[in-house]
């Protein structure tokens, strides 16, 4: 899930990262922690 996070980050993709989050949720709020804060601040900023 990680590496599939950082490819959408990567890519700038809001539509695939909210696709993500709504199939995978539980996995996808639980591998934030493992994200640089940079990558969380970009979750952040586009899924509010």
């Amino acid at each position: 899930m990680i590496p599939a996070i950082k490819q959408v980050i990567a890519d700038g993709s809001v539509k695939k990262l909210r696709m993500l989050r709504s199939m995978y949720l539980y996995s996808f709020e639980n591998s934030l922690r493992y994200l640089k804060k940079s990558e969380r601040e970009f979750i952040q900023n586009n899924l509010k």
